[in-house]
């Protein structure tokens, strides 16, 4: 069984928990890590993992750059006129 690091903390009166650096750097976590509090269904315990997928921020992330930007309605409907005057020319 591989071996766990324990270490004790203190919530402070703003809510923060410092994690301390030994167990930082044992799971690689650096400044501005993306991080998940898991509660317990029994509410006695918070598992804080890694939380780089599945975030919301994470997928925005994940996703930049596929969306365009533009007006995407005024070029559905621009495309739509420029068919609408193609049929009309292949009626007369």
């Amino acid at each position: 069984m591989p071996s766990r690091s324990v270490a004790a903390t203190r919530l402070t009166s703003k809510g923060q928990v410092v994690i301390p650096k030994a167990v930082r750097t044992e799971l690689g976590w650096k400044t501005g890590s993306v991080l998940e509090l898991v509660v317990s269904p029994e509410r006695q315990a918070v598992t804080l993992r890694r939380g780089d997928r599945g975030t919301a921020n994470a997928w925005l992330v994940e996703i930049a750059g596929i969306i365009k930007t533009g007006d995407p309605l005024g070029e559905l409907e621009a495309e739509h006129q420029e068919e609408v005057r193609r049929d009309a020319r292949r009626r007369t």
